[in-house]
This record gives C-alpha cells, structure tokens and sequence, in this order.
C-alpha cells in the first residue's frame, strides 16, 4: 500500500492506513499486543509501486508477483537491518521500523482524492523509525500529489479498470474501454460498450455501481464511436442520448467513500466513525448514455453527421 506518515519527530511518524489488507494485519499484531513491522521503499521500479496499489482479492498468490507479470523479470529484493521483512532491492530510500498500535497521534487533515480536507484529523498509530538506508549510486526522491490527476490516484485505478472490465465481459457484454474519469474525484467511471438489447446496460451499471471500489458512485455507458477520454464527447452522448426519464439509474442508501462530503458517516457503527466517516452511506447512479440497440430504426436518428472527408483532409497538402 501507500502510507501516508506524517513527521512527528526525529525516530517518528503517524501512519495512516488506507488498505484494508493492512488493516487486517495491523488488527492481528493489535490482538497479540505487538507491535507490527513496516518498511516503506521509496524511489523504485514503478512496477513496485503498482504491486503495492493492488488491492482486489487474490487468493493463492503474492501481489509481489505482480512484478514479474508486468516487466517479464524476476523482482530483485533485500532484507531490511532490523526488521523481517524484504524489500526491492533497487530502493532509493528504504525507512524501517515497528507501528506501536497501541500509541497513536493526529493524522491530518490531509487532501484527498477528491481535492478536500476530509475525512478531518484522526487519532493514527506511531510509526517508531529504527533505521533508514539509501543507495550511494543513485536517489529518486519519489514524490506523490493527492489529487484526482496524479498518479497516487492513476496507479490504483489500473486494476479496477481491468477488473471492472472482465466483470463486465463475463455478463457478456461487449466491452471496449473502461476508465476512471480523471475529473471525477475518484468517484466517477465510464464504460464503453456495444449492448445488442435492452437491459444489458441496466445490468451494467450495476454491476459497476456495486464493485468492490467502494469509491464509485457514478458511472456513465457510451457507445464505442464516443472517446471516453475526451469530456466532450462524453458530454456530447450525455446531452443528446440521454432521457433522464428513463435513462437515469439512482440507487439509494449504498456504500459511501470517506472523501465525499455529500455521504452521510454511519456514526456508532464503528468507534471512530465521527473522525474517519467510516462506514458512510450516499446515493448513487449510473447513466445509460448509449444509442438504441442496433436492430431498433430509431437508432439511425442517433448517428453523427461529419462533414464530408471528416479525418481524411491534411493541411499539409494545401500549403505550399
């Protein structure tokens, strides 16, 4: 995962975690009243970092395993000094240390994926520093920007993407894109699809809207001839294939994400819930933005009209 730690002295730091694998193994070592081993490794092989974004469920393998995948080589690591665990071996800057999860200290405010100060200031376990090592050859100072445009947010939402898209193909479906919208917040997806009847884009955007990424809570499906990536033309199939009377899905009462201000914090559900609003609940709702399907004629009135030669014509060859 990505742990945010704030400085609070020279040995220390307070440790945020967003993962709830992590969660899990901070809840074990909590039980056994020890405290947890942690390394952060900065500056390494991007494809480590997107090991450590991946969060889905994966039983039977290591998301370290991950690395191998995505660059076709074996992932180097080295132990750290005083703590047991491995780390990878190209590191720029590796601190190491014991999460005592029994002292905690107040973690933020801090921006999150939605451009706001929230959730506000909680109470966060102690990262206690033992050591801290760094390659003589060479430093990348890693930098990460929390905003819906940097990579911190890009990375995690690789996965999601592909396992949104296998989910949504499984339905059988034809899937041609799936991405989150950048301007989004984190909190927006669009699908690129070709339905051959009614009711698969219904089902779709359920599907999507009850995913694991608690963040979703809007989701937008267009026909292959939009380019999700561009706002325009997402906008353009918004305006003119839609009927928000009937077009428009709103599901109450769901899983909300700690960063949206519009969710309502479920308080007395968990302990600290008035701090973290975790668990929240809001509404959310899926847009059916496609053209009927083909076999409809009222399909043909959908259809762009482009000048002629639209794409073909080069300035070039009318300059001399």
């Amino acid at each position: 995962m990505f742990p945010r730690c704030g400085v609070l002295s020279r040995n220390e730091m307070v440790a945020s975690f967003v993962s709830g694998t992590v969660q899990r193994f901070a809840q074990k070592y909590r039980e056994a009243g020890e405290k947890m081993p942690q390394a952060i490794a900065v500056g390494t092989h991007p494809a480590w970092e997107l090991c450590g974004c991946y969060s889905h469920p994966h039983e039977g393998w290591w998301e370290a395993e991950l690395y191998e995948a995505i660059t076709g080589e074996v992932g180097e690591v080295t132990r750290c000094k005083t703590v047991d665990l491995v780390v990878p071996a190209d590191a720029s800057v590796v601190i190491e240390g014991y999460v005592d999860l029994s002292r905690t200290a107040q973690d933020g405010p801090s921006p999150g994926p939605t451009m706001l100060f929230s959730p506000y200031a909680s109470q966060q376990p102690v990262f206690e520093v033992t050591a801290i090592t760094t390659r003589s050859d060479h430093r990348i100072w890693r930098n990460h920007l929390m905003t819906p445009f940097t990579d911190h947010q890009e990375m995690p939402r690789l996965f999601y993407e592909a396992t949104i898209y296998d989910r949504l193909r499984a339905m059988g479906l034809e899937v041609h894109d799936v991405v989150f919208s950048q301007g989004g917040g984190a909190l927006s997806i669009f699908i690129q699809v070709s339905p051959k009847f009614e009711g698969q884009v219904t089902d779709a955007l359920l599907s999507v809207l009850g995913s694991s990424w608690l963040n979703c809570k809007m989701v937008v499906a267009v026909d292959p001839d939009i380019d999700i990536h561009d706002y325009r033309d997402v906008h353009y199939a918004m305006a003119v294939r839609v009927d928000p009377a009937k077009d428009v899905i709103v599901i109450p009462n769901a899983r909300g994400f700690p960063y949206d201000p519009t969710a309502q914090p479920l308080i007395g559900a968990l302990p600290n819930t008035a701090d973290t609003r975790f668990p929240s609940v809001v509404g959310k709702w899926g847009i059916d933005a496609t053209m009927p399907p083909p076999y409809r004629s009222e399909r043909a009135n959908y259809e762009r009209a482009w000048p002629k030669h639209w794409g073909e014509v080069d300035i070039a060859d009318y300059l001399g």
